[in-house]
């Protein structure tokens, strides 16, 4: 009598899985093609998630003329610093917004390119920061990255949040800006049927 497979997946499906991976578009080709105003919702799974900021990031800051706004809400601002100098990205083009950083008690004094907020709850201090980075931009070739929105489920409803992208997604066009929204694919389920509404496209990344 032939022995039961020890591995739940036969080798077909596991192939298949395998493949439809490798279909899937990486992090930077996927914002490659945005025009101004035009907003992606990036997803990836929670193993693949740490490198997709940097990813996104790379193509934005190669280009000279590009002057960005990154919100950190899932890692503060010195340990993504700390990635994305080791990846060798230019962040000389690039003002920071860090709602980690004071949430957790670590000290944060406001720079050039830099500022810390509060809490991730508090989000109509977010906009305000936002705003003014955006103001203190070079008019031209502009961008931005929202990591992530996952991380912001953890402080605000889901109800809450939706409100705040279509606000945020509003303004972005307005500014003519690129937009990039980071998330953990299973952990904004909810939020799916709200922000696929506010976005020029939803794109599952490897």
């Amino acid at each position: 009598m032939p022995q039961k497979s020890p591995f739940p997946l036969s080798s077909s499906n596991v192939f298949k899985s395998v493949c439809h991976t490798l279909s899937m578009p990486t992090a930077s080709s996927a914002v490659s093609g945005l025009g101004k105003g035009e907003i992606a919702l990036l997803l990836s799974n929670a193993d693949n998630y740490s490198g997709m900021p940097a990813a996104v990031l790379s193509p934005f800051a190669k280009k000279k003329n590009f002057y960005g706004v990154y919100v950190a809400v899932n890692k503060p601002y010195a340990t993504l610093m700390g990635n994305f100098s080791k990846a060798r990205i230019n962040t000389e083009r690039l003002f920071f917004i860090d709602a980690v950083t004071k949430m957790v008690g670590g000290a944060a004094k406001p720079g050039k390119n830099f500022l810390a907020i509060e809490s991730p709850q508090f989000l109509t201090e977010m906009s305000i920061a936002i705003s003014q980075a955006m103001d203190t931009l070079p008019k031209g070739e502009r961008y931005f990255i929202l990591d992530s929105v996952s991380s912001m489920l953890i402080y605000n409803s889901p109800g809450t949040i939706a409100r705040f992208m279509h606000f945020l997604s509003g303004k972005l066009r307005e500014w003519g800006a690129r937009g990039v929204f980071l998330a953990v694919d299973k952990e904004v389920d909810a939020l799916l049927p709200y922000i696929t509404q506010f976005v020029d496209k939803t794109v599952h990344v490897r």
